[in-house]
């Protein structure tokens, strides 16, 4: 059992349902989730999922924090046909909270549902039940008494504290924990010259948005120029989470109307008039994507999209030696750097890719000058982790 003072939060995704009862004649079931979580005071928060149409095994992936959780208490989770003329309720489950809090971390556990009424699993299928990742952390009380930091900021009313990690960095580095509605986590760097922090997840591919601040900001006590939020923070990310860094040194900046240029594009340039003139790529023609291939990464556009969404992906060899990569808009202020557990395979152009940036929702028109790709080689790249040491929720 965790040794807490304060009352615990829950972090909680309902993944997907499977062989749920068929609720219709025609069809299979129109399926939503009802929760009940039970809060301090004998109060029940109820929150619904969406509707997934006609499907025996539907996936949701809701996700949902709250503080303030009764840890004595079972939460009910009720699966519902959602009808014309009126919703039915066709199974349910109580899920043990208080063997969560013993366990701490359940990642993709199985929960069997008890049908009702008439309802039976799908075809003959011996149960059907749910599949939840949920995670049980200490209050945020616990947490700023059990972070040992000095500069610590806290913030009571707002739920935020701010700690340097200590040790990585020359401490420039500050952790930042916001707990309100959604639990939120993102690095603030205090540093005057450029360094790398991305966050990173085991088994899973993970997104840091990386905001740079036109002038240094002033808040928490410290002044800072760089944040990094993490794009996904669910129970699997909590208690798996950690950190790459390294310092940076630029090696290029190349604009990309010169990388587009250099491939022979010119003006405005429809799918198949760019597949036929230009030089040096290679095309999924499924996705309607065009790959410019460069000497560390390749630079993407994307036809199918209301957006015309852009994007560069480092080269596996390219990151084995060193190198970082950011895809930046000269009139934004942030990019996003994914970075991935396994290296993604492009069938289509064969090559390995371990890292990929993009700006999104950049909208056709914008021109290519006011884009850039920026390469930077890693000095003294290091890997923190941070749940359970830095991020003590457990």
């Amino acid at each position: 059992m965790m040794n807490t003072t304060g009352p615990p939060s829950l972090n909680l995704t309902i993944h997907s349902g499977y062989s749920l009862p068929k609720a219709d004649l025609l069809s299979s079931i129109d399926a939503y989730c009802v929760v009940y979580v039970p809060l301090l005071g004998g109060k029940l928060d109820i929150i619904k999922t969406k509707v997934i149409d006609d499907n025996a095994n539907p996936t949701w992936n809701a996700a949902l924090f709250r503080t303030d959780v009764d840890a004595s208490r079972d939460m009910l989770i009720e699966v519902w046909d959602k009808d014309a003329l009126k919703d039915e309720i066709v199974c349910r489950v109580n899920v043990p909270l208080p063997r969560l809090w013993n366990e701490r971390y359940w990642n993709n556990q199985k929960f069997v549902l008890e049908c009702l009424g008439k309802h039976k699993p799908y075809k003959g299928a011996s149960e059907c039940g749910l599949v939840i990742s949920a995670f049980s952390q200490i209050s945020f009380a616990d947490l700023v008494q059990r972070v040992n930091a000095p500069n610590k900021f806290v913030d009571p009313v707002k739920k935020i504290l701010v700690y340097p990690i200590i040790g990585v960095l020359e401490d420039k580095l500050y952790l930042k924990v916001s707990i309100t509605k959604r639990f939120k986590v993102s690095i603030l760097d205090t540093s005057l010259s450029r360094n790398l922090a991305l966050f990173e997840i085991v088994g899973r591919d993970v997104g840091t948005k990386i905001i740079t601040a036109k002038s240094p900001k002033t808040k928490f006590g410290i002044t800072y120029r760089r944040k990094l939020k993490l794009k996904k923070c669910d129970p699997h990310a909590l208690a798996n989470l950690k950190l790459l860094v390294a310092g940076l040194t630029k090696v290029e900046s190349k604009g990309v109307d010169v990388i587009v240029g250099e491939h022979g594009w010119a003006g405005s340039m429809s799918y198949d008039q760019a597949k036929k003139t230009l030089r040096n790529i290679t095309v999924d023609e499924q996705k309607k994507r065009i790959f410019m291939n460069e000497a560390n990464y390749a630079y993407m556009v994307d036809y199918d999209s209301s957006n015309f969404d852009q994007k560069i992906w480092l080269k596996e060899e390219a990151s084995a030696k060193g190198y970082h990569a950011e895809f930046i808009y000269h009139k934004g202020k942030s990019c996003v750097v994914t970075s991935h557990q396994e290296p993604q395979l492009q069938q289509h152009t064969g090559a390995l890719y371990r890292f990929s940036s993009q700006v999104k929702d950049s909208e056709y028109g914008t021109p290519f000058k006011e884009f850039s790709v920026d390469l930077y080689q890693r000095i003294n790249p290091m890997q923190v982790m941070l749940s359970g040491t830095y991020l003590p929720l457990l």
